[in-house]
């Protein structure tokens, strides 16, 4: 552990030194020691820093995560990043990003958590159980601001997690990434992943969009129509159309490609301005049994101590700020409750018009 927070140190100062090369001047980002306050999370990067020292921060930062991860027996691929900015963009410095993703196989996911914890970085969230299955865990380390999400499958993809990761890490390529070896998707895979993507954050989020259209342009129709290929076999066709289908060019394409209009709530929901809840609303509705439907119910309005300390900074705050969150999350879901209402149903009426004959919601 002591190895891998020295080699945090290492990266920070590797940065300095590399970004000072290629502008003259960096200032110093980083925040006191961690003191175990989320006050204490700093943007990364901050905006007075250029485009080529971020990457180069952002990339130093993901070698250390993968040698890490590498080390300790896990497996991992890079996602987006790098193999984003190397593929669609001019140069690698075009691609400003301020977060690394890691897809790991499931079974790795508990010793792929302590080695990124070994790292400083601190897990930002709690599950519920009986909740919606997560896809990717928010990290971030509070010293430096450093974030990363853990991914254990890729959104919109239906198959187990097993299945998906057994299908992607089965061909992948192989790329040195500051001197250091690690994984990226194949371009089948990187293609689907630029729709599911997209679907992922729906118009709420520009850059998603803006790849997606850069994908469009350059990559030949050949390699998206082995994309659609993939996502039958992953099962995520129903992302794949929704995510092509948010831009007019991508519409052409699902059309050629033959792509059935998306049939699922939850890519729906995802692809469109909905109600931050109107997933979670989805997914009660979904559960079987009023049993577990109420179970859930009464999670979500009294969650434990941990998530809601995850969920509210004045849970953090000692015993009093705890009991003021638990006070306090009823009456938000019920505020919350008009919108949340709206979103899901502004989703099932599309669907409905977009149905298929036969189709049933």
């Amino acid at each position: 552990m002591l190895h891998r927070l020295q080699l945090s140190s290492l990266a920070d100062h590797m940065l300095r030194g590399s970004a000072m090369r290629l502008q003259g001047h960096l200032p110093n980002i980083a925040s006191p020691a961690y003191s175990g306050s989320a006050s204490t999370v700093l943007p990364t990067p901050p905006p007075q820093v250029s485009d080529a020292g971020a990457v180069v921060l952002m990339e130093l930062r993901i070698v250390q995560a993968a040698e890490a991860l590498r080390d300790a027996g896990i497996r991992s691929l890079v996602l987006k990043g790098p193999s984003i900015g190397r593929w669609l963009y001019e140069t690698t410095q075009a691609r400003r990003y301020g977060d690394s993703d890691f897809l790991v196989a499931p079974g790795d996911i508990l010793a792929a958590e302590k080695v990124i914890g070994a790292l400083g970085y601190r897990h930002r969230g709690e599950a519920l159980a009986g909740d919606r299955p997560w896809d990717a865990w928010y990290w971030m380390r509070p010293h430096d601001g450093a974030a990363l999400d853990l991914h254990r499958t890729l959104t919109g993809v239906e198959v187990s997690p097993e299945t998906a990761w057994m299908l992607l890490s089965g061909k992948t390529e192989v790329v040195k990434l500051r001197g250091v070896e690690v994984e990226f998707l194949n371009q089948p895979a990187r293609t689907l992943h630029l729709a599911l993507h997209a679907a992922d954050h729906g118009i709420s989020s520009d850059r998603p969009l803006v790849e997606l259209a850069k994908g469009l342009d350059a990559l030949p129709e050949d390699l998206w129509r082995e994309a659609a290929d993939l996502a039958v076999t992953l099962e995520a066709t129903a992302a794949f159309s929704a995510g092509l289908r948010l831009l007019p060019e991508g519409a052409e394409l699902a059309a050629r490609l033959h792509l059935p209009a998306n049939n699922s709530p939850e890519v729906s929901l995802r692809a469109s301005p909905a109600s931050r809840h109107a997933l979670g609303l989805q997914w009660l509705l979904q559960t079987h049994g009023l049993g577990a439907k109420a179970s859930l119910l009464v999670r979500k309005f009294a969650p434990p101590p941990a998530y809601m300390r995850a969920w509210s900074r004045l849970a953090q705050n000692g015993s009093l700020g705890l009991v003021l969150a638990y006070a306090w999350r009823p009456l938000y879901l019920v505020l919350e409750a008009p919108s949340t209402v709206q979103s899901w149903w502004r989703a099932r009426r599309q669907l409905r018009n977009l149905a298929w004959p036969g189709d049933k919601f």
